[in-house]
């Protein structure tokens, strides 16, 4: 095998490597961006939830007559 042959496989090789490298960054970003999504929306649900809690909590100590019953099941929820 002469030296030309040997450069062209070599950089072959590099080609290959190279679009590996391409496919897994963009993999990686799209993982990314994905990811990025699920926490935003986690992030939106539980503020929904603290905010849920608050207003039931108020609710239960100044309306309920079961206030103990309903706090329980709160906490049991948190």
């Amino acid at each position: 095998m002469s030296d030309s042959d040997t450069i062209s496989e070599m950089l072959d090789e590099l080609r290959a490597l190279c679009n590996q490298i391409e496919e897994f960054e963009k993999d990686r970003k799209e993982a990314q961006a994905e990811l990025d999504g699920t926490d935003m929306e986690l992030s939106v649900l539980k503020s929904q939830k603290r905010k849920k809690i608050s207003e039931l909590r108020k609710m239960i100590t100044e309306h309920s007559k079961d206030n103990i019953a309903f706090l329980k099941e709160l906490n049991a929820l948190i």
